[in-house]
Protein backbone atom coordinates (compact mmCIF):
# COMPACT_ATOMS: atom_id res chain seq x y z
CA UNK A 1 0.00 0.00 0.00
CA UNK A 2 0.99 3.63 -0.67
CA UNK A 3 2.34 5.79 2.07
CA UNK A 4 -0.78 7.95 2.59
CA UNK A 5 -3.30 4.57 2.26
CA UNK A 6 -0.70 3.41 5.18
CA UNK A 7 -1.20 6.79 7.38
CA UNK A 8 -5.06 6.32 6.70
CA UNK A 9 -5.44 2.11 7.56
CA UNK A 10 -2.77 0.90 9.83
CA UNK A 11 -4.27 3.51 12.87
CA UNK A 12 -7.38 1.56 12.31
CA UNK A 13 -5.76 -1.79 12.60
CA UNK A 14 -5.20 -1.85 16.12
CA UNK A 15 -5.29 0.14 19.07
CA UNK A 16 -0.94 0.48 19.44
CA UNK A 17 -1.18 2.11 16.38
CA UNK A 18 -4.41 4.39 16.66
CA UNK A 19 -2.33 7.30 18.75
CA UNK A 20 1.07 6.55 17.12
CA UNK A 21 2.96 9.42 15.77
CA UNK A 22 2.64 9.29 12.08
CA UNK A 23 6.12 9.57 11.25
CA UNK A 24 7.02 6.87 13.21
CA UNK A 25 4.54 5.19 11.60
CA UNK A 26 6.14 5.85 8.29
CA UNK A 27 9.26 4.92 10.02
CA UNK A 28 8.37 1.65 10.83
CA UNK A 29 6.46 1.47 7.82
CA UNK A 30 10.21 2.20 5.86
CA UNK A 31 12.40 0.19 7.78
CA UNK A 32 9.86 -2.98 8.62
CA UNK A 33 6.77 -3.34 7.07
CA UNK A 34 7.67 -1.92 3.32
CA UNK A 35 3.92 -0.85 2.90
CA UNK A 36 2.63 -4.77 3.31
CA UNK A 37 -0.27 -5.84 5.82
CA UNK A 38 1.37 -8.69 6.48
CA UNK A 39 4.55 -6.75 7.24
CA UNK A 40 2.57 -4.35 9.52
CA UNK A 41 0.75 -8.07 11.14
CA UNK A 42 4.24 -9.35 12.38
CA UNK A 43 5.55 -5.95 13.24
CA UNK A 44 2.74 -5.42 15.49
CA UNK A 45 3.23 -8.57 17.09
CA UNK A 46 6.51 -7.76 17.80
CA UNK A 47 5.59 -4.60 19.27
CA UNK A 48 3.55 -6.09 21.50
CA UNK A 49 6.14 -7.76 23.07
CA UNK A 50 8.79 -4.74 23.04
CA UNK A 51 6.30 -2.74 24.91
CA UNK A 52 6.48 -5.66 27.88
CA UNK A 53 10.24 -6.19 27.57
CA UNK A 54 10.94 -2.02 27.85
CA UNK A 55 7.55 -1.76 30.55
CA UNK A 56 5.81 0.84 28.43
CA UNK A 57 2.77 1.14 26.83
CA UNK A 58 3.65 4.08 24.25
CA UNK A 59 5.58 2.83 20.93
CA UNK A 60 8.51 5.03 20.36
CA UNK A 61 11.53 4.21 17.91
CA UNK A 62 13.03 1.85 21.05
CA UNK A 63 10.20 -0.04 20.90
CA UNK A 64 9.75 -0.29 17.18
CA UNK A 65 13.25 -1.06 16.21
CA UNK A 66 14.08 -3.46 19.30
CA UNK A 67 15.90 -6.75 18.51
CA UNK A 68 13.23 -8.15 16.65
CA UNK A 69 13.47 -9.83 13.02
CA UNK A 70 13.49 -7.50 10.28
CA UNK A 71 10.65 -7.50 7.34
CA UNK A 72 12.88 -10.01 5.91
CA UNK A 73 12.94 -12.07 8.78
CA UNK A 74 16.26 -12.09 10.00
CA UNK A 75 17.62 -10.77 13.25
CA UNK A 76 19.05 -7.23 13.09
CA UNK A 77 22.42 -7.53 10.75
CA UNK A 78 21.51 -10.90 9.68
CA UNK A 79 21.38 -10.19 5.66
CA UNK A 80 19.39 -12.49 4.16
CA UNK A 81 21.11 -14.31 1.35
CA UNK A 82 19.40 -16.94 -1.44
CA UNK A 83 21.00 -20.07 -0.99
CA UNK A 84 19.66 -22.83 -2.67
CA UNK A 85 16.82 -24.36 -2.05
CA UNK A 86 15.86 -21.54 0.54
CA UNK A 87 16.82 -17.68 1.60
CA UNK A 88 18.92 -17.96 4.85
CA UNK A 89 19.89 -15.45 7.18
CA UNK A 90 23.97 -15.01 7.50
Amino acid sequence: MSPEEMLQVVPLTHIVWATADPELLEHIDVKHADGLMREWVKVTHYVLKGLKHFRTDTVDRQVADGPWPSADGCPPGRPRVFVRPRAECR
